[in-house]
């Protein structure tokens, strides 16, 4: 069974929704409040929780071992988000590891072809 390209553009969406569960679980990290008034844990299982169901719907027509590594792009999408609301550096080591990333889930992209 191969990977179809739709599964792949799946997978990338259900990372970046899942990416802004993290993010949220850093809002609920600097909560100052008591725990039970803590709504930004509750919004980010939200968040990662539907990014997990977008992710089985991508493994209807894909290979898991093609799709789980494409999943990693959530730690791009993380970095992007938290750089551009939380105002984290963004230096050389990050530039190559994101690089780095990239060329990795491109190599696995690439060999889900026969």
């Amino acid at each position: 069974m191969t990977t179809k390209l739709s599964s792949i553009i799946i997978v990338l969406f259900s990372s970046f929704i899942a990416s802004i569960g993290q993010i949220f679980f850093k809002f609920s990290a600097d909560f100052t409040g008591p725990i039970y008034l803590n709504y930004f844990i509750l919004i980010g299982l939200f968040f990662y929780g539907f990014g997990g169901l977008i992710f089985l719907i991508a493994l209807k027509d894909g290979e898991l071992s093609v799709l789980y590594p494409v999943l990693a792009t959530s730690y791009i999408w993380a970095t992007l988000l938290a750089i551009y609301i939380f105002n984290d550096s963004f230096n050389t080591a990050k530039s190559i590891s994101t690089i780095l990333l990239i060329i990795g889930v491109g190599f696995i992209g690439k060999g889900r072809e026969k």
